[in-house]
């Protein structure tokens, strides 16, 4: 991911805009080069869900995952409160995207 980034930021193509999807781990870029940054006027972006219209976006995100083009299913793994460490490690390790722990036990 931090290669990723850094290619994105570094790019060639000047005056061109480059958006980081979602969240980057912490400290994925290292040292970048500030001021060949701001000569060459490159731009860079975060984006989250919070720079959306939810209604439209999740009606979208629905709309492709119905024909197959979102597959929320293998991307997120359910756990139980009791398996959190379980979670942290197969969202570190890259078993899930996103787990999600349901804080209800399933008695």
């Amino acid at each position: 991911m931090g290669l990723l980034i850094s290619n994105m930021v570094t790019s060639p193509y000047l005056r061109d805009r480059g958006a980081n999807v979602g969240v980057s781990k912490s400290g994925a870029i290292r040292n970048p080069d500030l001021t060949d940054f701001m000569q060459n006027c490159r731009n860079a972006v975060g984006v989250v869900e919070n720079d959306s219209v939810p209604g439209t976006l999740i009606r979208t995100l629905v709309d492709l995952y119905v024909v197959g083009k979102v597959p929320f299913d293998r991307l997120v793994k359910i756990y139980d409160k009791h398996k959190t460490n379980q979670a942290a490690a197969d969202s570190e390790a890259g078993v899930t995207l996103d787990p999600i722990v349901h804080m209800q036990s399933h008695a």
